[in-house]
C-alpha cells in the first residue's frame, strides 16, 4: 500500500476517534458542567487522542520511517480541522494563537503515535 493510502489511513481513524471522542465531551459537559476553561483543554486532549491514534495507525502500516506518517497524518488532520471551521458561518475570524496550539498539539500527537508504533 501507498504512502499516501497509510496517511489516509490513519487520518480515517483520527476522525472517527475524533467523533467518538466529541460524544464524550458533550456527555462531560452535561453531567459536570464544565466550564470553558476545562473545556479547552478538554478539546486539547481529544486533538491529542485522535492524532495520537492515526499516528500510531500510519506508523504502524509503515515499514519505515513512522514518525513521518504520523506526522503527515497530524498535519493533514489539522488542515481538516481549519477547513471545517472555515465553513461554519459567522466564525470569520481565527485567532491565531489558539490556531498554532492546535497545530502544534495534533502534530505533536500524530508524531508520538508513529514514533509509539514501533
Amino acid at each position: 500500500m501507498g504512502r499516501i493510502k497509510k496517511i489516509a489511513v490513519g487520518l480515517c481513524t483520527s476522525v472517527i476517534c475524533s467523533l467518538i471522542l466529541a460524544v464524550a465531551d458533550a456527555v462531560l459537559m452535561l453531567e459536570f458542567n464544565l466550564k470553558e476553561s476545562a473545556l479547552v483543554i478538554v478539546i486539547g486532549i481529544t486533538y491529542f487522542l485522535s492524532c495520537f491514534l492515526g499516528g500510531f495507525v500510519s506508523g504502524r502500516m509503515s515499514d519505515s520511517k513512522k514518525y513521518i506518517g504520523g506526522l503527515c497524518c497530524g498535519v493533514m488532520y489539522f488542515t481538516v480541522l481549519v477547513l471545517i471551521s472555515a465553513l461554519i458561518p459567522g466564525r470569520s475570524e481565527m485567532d491565531v494563537m489558539r490556531a498554532v496550539g492546535c497545530m502544534v498539539i495534533c502534530i505533536l500527537g500524530g508524531c508520538v503515535g508513529g514514533m509509539a508504533s514501533t
